[in-house]
């Protein structure tokens, strides 16, 4: 079994960080790149009713178009992208990354069938796999580890600001583009969701270019400076399962939950309440998405401060507490009816909706750096099936087969949040002491 020893490249360690402006400029460049992400991620969530007829498919499968579709592609390509990034330049393989979702995201909007418009969003998965990985490896290399929670929470808020971004932007294109759609040059006519798709994926390609802005810093805290691989990775982690165990699962089942919600929240409030597009679009990209972007540096602000007095299981502990909260409000939520109660209670659980920051600073902090990218990336396949893989279709599959009745869409992201909230509570409480644990081991090797 690998164990956390003093590193046999100290030299490396030695070396000073990157100066603080140049740090932030890299959160700042990925965090742009994040937001766009989720900008091309996300915006199908907006266009269930006008997606559907069109290609003539159900509400289960939609719900594969904005989960398994991306996800499967994202996960299985994330593990040779994490494997990559433990070895070449991070800074190339984001670039790579950017240039293929982007492609692939306009393709959306060609889309004719079911099947091709789930090709399409295997190329984004594809695309998209490269970033997190990459991200988190290189952060872990500019930050010094008392600073690299907020550094990794800030560069999560990319996402959120995407997240809301894909609510505004692509609720505004929605319902402002002709309904009947347009006609393009080379392409022709494409319907007016076809539009947002093409809108919202080509600008990518012109901000790809940033990351060469930016330093791909030496490699740090290493266990040895010659090559290691997937086996060796496997083992340090297999060595370590109870704290991988309980982190990729419960982290996983926060992903989950909140897809579920972000998925058929915007379906909840029109088929229950009639509200149109653009004010769920309008409201939610208020609501959950400044929510979110609040929760997210506040988390950020809260770990780090307790990770730095001394609790070197904060990151944990402190999502025990967010899972259970959550769940209890989105039951109060649904359970008063009425849509503006609804949405307060649901900004308030959005204030908890952003693991990513957390769960990615709690990996780097307690595994090597010869091994980050490929944990980050097995990570990111659990965080991801689970998220958006099951997500958005476990709330819709109860809806379909269980209520059997569309308008009960609420009660189904309800269930959903009470049954797996508690459960993820107990995989952070299994998790707490091994993580104190490997902070203990790892601490020689910082001091040397």
């Amino acid at each position: 079994m690998l164990e956390l020893q003093i590193s046999s490249a100290p030299a490396q360690d030695e070396l000073p960080f990157p100066s603080a402006p140049r740090a932030w400029w890299a959160v700042a460049v990925l965090l742009l790149l994040a937001a766009l992400s989720f900008l091309d991620r996300q915006v199908l969530f907006l266009m269930v009713d006008r997606i559907k007829p069109a290609l003539k498919i159900t509400d289960f499968q939609f719900s594969l178009l904005q989960g398994f579709a991306f996800a499967l592609f994202y996960t299985v390509f994330g593990l040779p992208f994490g494997w990559a990034v433990d070895r070449f330049s991070r800074r190339w393989i984001i670039f790579v990354g950017v240039t293929i979702w982007s492609l692939a995201a306009s393709a959306c909007g060609l889309a004719q069938t079911f099947w091709q418009l789930a090709f399409a969003r295997f190329g984004v998965g594809i695309g998209e796999a490269a970033l997190s990985p990459a991200a988190f490896s290189l952060l872990s290399d500019t930050f010094p580890k008392k600073r690299l929670t907020m550094a990794i929470a800030v560069f999560a808020i990319g996402g959120l600001i995407g997240s809301a971004a894909s609510l505004a932007i692509g609720g505004l294109f929605v319902e402002l583009l002709p309904k009947h759609g347009a006609s393009l040059p080379i392409v022709g006519h494409l319907a007016n969701w076809q539009l947002v798709f093409v809108l919202t994926g080509l600008p990518c390609l012109a901000t790809s270019w940033l990351v060469f802005t930016i330093a791909d810093p030496v490699r740090r805290g290493r266990l040895s400076a010659s090559p290691t691989t997937i086996p060796d990775a496997l083992r340090f982690m297999g060595g370590h399962w109870r704290f991988y165990a309980g982190h990729f699962a419960g982290f996983g089942l926060i992903s989950l939950i909140g897809y579920a919600g972000f998925a058929w929240v915007p379906s909840y409030l029109h088929r229950v309440f009639g509200w149109n597009m653009i004010a769920i679009a309008s409201i939610m990209a208020i609501c959950t998405g400044g929510g979110s972007i609040i929760g997210g540096f506040s988390q950020g602000v809260i770990v780090q401060r307790w990770f730095r007095a001394g609790r070197q299981d904060a990151h944990l502990r402190f999502f025990i507490f967010v899972a259970m909260a959550q769940s209890v409000l989105l039951l109060i939520g649904v359970a008063a009816h009425n849509p503006y109660v609804f949405l307060v209670f649901l900004t308030i659980s959005t204030l908890g909706s952003s693991s990513t920051g957390v769960s990615a600073s709690a990996l780097q902090l307690v595994t090597p750096n010869e091994f980050r990218g490929q944990v980050s990336a097995l990570y990111l396949l659990v965080f991801n099936l689970l998220g958006i893989g099951l997500g958005p279709s476990i709330p819709a599959a109860l809806t379909v087969y269980v209520f059997k009745n569309d308008h009960m869409v609420g009660w189904s992201i309800v269930l959903t949040y009470l049954v797996l909230a508690p459960l993820a509570a107990l995989c952070f409480a299994s998790a707490e002491r091994p993580m104190r644990e490997m902070q203990a081991a790892a601490e020689p090797s910082l001091a040397a």
